[in-house]
């Protein structure tokens, strides 16, 4: 089986076209004056017989607007903090982003460098994603 999503199927010898089973996952149906043939998902992916069409790859949407080596992120911030931010945005003609990120940077230049180091390594090592 796949993880991509199949948009159509049609047999390569006929040109019969089949459509999703309403009630059965990964089931394939082809009704022909009454007549009506179910075939497998797995069927189908391994038999040469069929010609099978994938929906287009979902794009990423956290990346859309972003420069290489940049991800979109979600914080929770405390709201003073956060007007405070956006008025030092304003004043200065600067983007919040680039605010945030000399913030992030001044933090990590001041942190000891074996602390951050121990600091990477072990949430590496902790395989935990960000919350």
């Amino acid at each position: 089986m796949t993880n991509r999503k199949i948009k159509s199927v049609r047999r390569k010898d006929n040109g019969n076209g089949y459509f999703p089973h309403a009630y059965r996952p990964f089931t394939w149906l082809r009704n022909d004056n009454g007549f009506t043939e179910c075939i497998p998902e797995e069927v189908i992916l391994s038999s040469p017989l069929f010609e099978v069409e994938y929906e287009p790859e979902p794009k990423i949407w956290r990346q859309e607007g972003t420069y290489e080596g940049e991800i979109r992120a979600t914080f929770i911030v405390n709201e003073a903090k956060l007007e405070k931010l956006k008025a030092l945005a304003y004043l200065e003609r600067k983007r919040q982003k680039d605010l945030i990120d000399q913030a992030i940077d001044m933090l990590l230049q001041s942190t000891n460098p074996e602390l951050l180091e121990r600091a990477i390594t072990e949430f590496s090592k902790s395989n935990i994603k960000a919350r």
